[in-house]
């Protein structure tokens, strides 16, 4: 088996961490200062990790990309996400994100390289460490959601966690569900849509092979939400394109259809710490979140972002 090649670019100091991980994960790593300095090393290799630190790093990254177009690419903040957010968005490569700054940085860089370096640990249990309890709520259709709420919130308050966090990853497992019973569903001959176009209020009944799987979970420092449909329609790229549109708060941001608003992917990454979306075309499309609940609503508000998007070429 070929060893995998990491090179990490940027302060030694501030990207130990990233460094640590990146050599537990089994790689050879090679760490530099600057993306000049890693040009005569990205020849075979797997990852760019790069610490986003000036304006001059993205063009530097592009440059790098399509040198070698199999490269791909981490960019770790700090603080996350970069205030040119926007403009990375609209990049090619640009599908990873990493805030430096979260309580569980290096556990999540672990399962973002375990990830693209093909050993994942898909769902809510790729982000909890092992022995934490995952919980699974059956969703039949548009009436289940309200069980699967009621689970969530019996874990919260387990935890003795009230108020706006409750109610915002109630937000949360909400767009979730109605991503997954409204939206995703296609007929699998034609690809049309099959509830997309209904109005959130009419309940919806799911055949078993459409069914989607919801979890959740914690340790007692985040709370770990997830939804898999087995469709995989959504793309990467439009991800990108809605937080970027959120982002932009103008009036592009609200798709006009009946089904419901295109905002509501922004206002995921926007209520949670991590977004990670992986997606399998016409397979699967798997939706975790991660949110700080250690402490106030103040404190999940400023702990860094990260965002990261797996997708299977079709």
């Amino acid at each position: 088996m070929v060893q995998p090649r990491i090179v990490c670019v940027g302060d030694a100091v501030a990207l130990r961490p990233a460094i640590r991980v990146a050599t537990c994960a089994g790689a050879r790593v090679t760490a530099v200062t600057d993306m000049d300095a890693a040009a005569p090393h990205l020849g075979g290799a797997h990852i760019l990790l790069v610490e986003h630190l000036h304006d001059r790093t993205p063009p530097a990254i592009d440059a790098a990309v399509a040198a070698h177009p199999g490269l791909r690419v981490v960019l770790v903040a700090d603080p996350s996400p970069p205030l040119d957010l926007q403009h990375l968005l609209t990049r090619p490569w640009f599908l990873h994100l990493a805030g430096q700054g979260t309580p569980w940085f290096m556990e999540e860089l672990t399962a973002t390289l375990a990830r693209l370096l093909g050993r994942p640990t898909p769902g809510v249990a790729g982000h909890l460490p092992w022995g934490a309890v995952v919980h699974q709520v059956q969703i039949t259709g548009s009436t289940d959601k309200h069980l699967a709420f009621d689970r969530i919130e019996g874990l919260l308050h387990g935890l003795g966690i009230r108020g706006r966090i409750v109610d915002r990853l109630m937000d949360v497992a909400d767009e979730m569900l109605m991503n997954a019973i409204y939206d995703a569903p296609v007929d699998r001959q034609t690809g049309s849509p099959l509830h997309a176009q209904r109005r959130r209020a009419t309940a919806v009944q799911l055949a078993p092979a459409d069914q989607p799987a919801f979890s959740f979970g914690s340790d007692g420092q985040k709370l770990v939400i997830a939804i898999r449909d087995p469709f995989g329609g959504l793309e990467a790229e439009t991800v990108k394109r809605y937080i970027g549109k959120g982002l932009r708060r103008g009036d592009d941001q609200i798709d006009q259809k009946e089904g419901g608003a295109g905002l509501g992917l922004f206002l995921m990454f926007d209520a949670l710490n991590a977004l990670h979306v992986s997606v399998e075309p016409g397979r699967s499309t798997e939706v975790v979140g991660v949110m700080n609940i250690r402490g106030s609503m103040k404190e999940a508000s400023i702990t860094p972002k990260s965002l990261n998007l797996f997708a299977r070429r079709r």
